[in-house]
């Protein structure tokens, strides 16, 4: 009797062949590109937050290149999904670092009730 972790595989692994045309080994390293490709994201994101854009264009602009890269997955070859796998991983973790920050700014357009600064976890 089959898990459901099991019917879950099988059923992806029907999905890739049938839709993508991938193997599940290749839909794995689709998905280590997006998940390792957060690591340099959140430096990018860091330095562009603190030193370049500052927070809320640092924001905006992994949004804009986030979204422009799922957009062109259904016009892309296996190479270029791999490259679009990249860009996503980067600009999610990228769009999270200010994410995180903006509220603690001061001077934020956000109004708290209670000091950004005053909270042990900021």
């Amino acid at each position: 009797m089959a898990t459901a972790a099991t019917s879950a595989r099988l059923n992806c692994s029907r999905i890739t062949r049938s839709t993508l045309d991938i193997d599940a080994g290749t839909a794995e390293a689709i998905s280590v590109i997006l998940l390792v490709s957060g690591i340099p994201g959140a430096f990018i994101g860091g330095w562009l937050t603190d030193r370049a854009l500052g927070a809320v264009p640092t924001f905006l602009a992994a949004l804009v290149l986030e979204a422009i890269a799922f957009l062109l997955i259904p016009y892309l070859g296996l190479y270029g999904v791999e490259i679009a796998a990249a860009i996503i991983g980067a600009a999610g973790i990228a769009t999270f670092v200010p994410f995180v920050t903006i509220p603690g700014q001061q001077g934020s357009v956000f109004i708290f009730p209670i000091s950004p600064w005053r909270s042990g976890s900021c």
